[in-house]
């Protein structure tokens, strides 16, 4: 907290911005504020923290949103409770590609990728997750079992997707 506050002064913007400490959303009143940004943690946490506080979750008109691991959790959070991915994008540091999502209601906002639209962070970040998503199927494919379930159904779809945009 102390070195948020410092950084917030460093950046003269304490007029601005409030520093609070809490559990998840419960922190905030519902309507108290327009966007909600979490980030630095896995995707389930983060699906989590805003199934916790529905109420603060959906008083809000936009959510950036930044998992460190389990994406899948994000987006199944997101269209269970009828929000709309707006815009992605990656961030690359030390050598991690990190995936930004942000969310909102107004579908007239939608971005989508194309493969115009791909750069080279992107080309990364899809042959990345294409080798995870391959090593994952192959697997699958060794018990015939596995490849009845509706999970090596949407992986493959998924496969098929990512590799269309490379």
């Amino acid at each position: 907290i102390q070195a948020a506050k410092r950084n917030i002064a460093n950046a003269g913007f304490e007029k601005f911005i409030k520093v609070r400490q809490g559990d998840g959303l419960k922190i905030l009143q519902a309507g108290e504020v327009d966007t909600i940004c979490i980030s630095g943690m896995g995707g389930a946490l983060i699906a989590e923290i805003l199934n916790s506080a529905p109420e603060i979750a959906n008083s809000v008109s936009r959510l950036i949103l930044q998992p460190q691991n389990v994406a899948e959790k994000i987006y199944q959070f997101l269209e269970k409770n009828n929000w709309l991915v707006v815009d992605e994008d990656l961030a690359e540091e030390g050598g991690i590609i990190y995936k930004i999502i942000c969310a909102g209601k107004n579908p007239a906002e939608i971005c989508r990728p194309t493969k115009a639209e791909t750069s080279p962070l992107n080309k990364k970040y899809f042959s990345l997750e294409v080798e995870r998503i391959k090593r994952v199927v192959d697997e699958m494919k060794k018990s015939s079992s596995a490849m009845k379930t509706e999970k090596f159904l949407v992986l493959q779809d998924k496969l098929s997707e990512l590799e269309a945009l490379l």
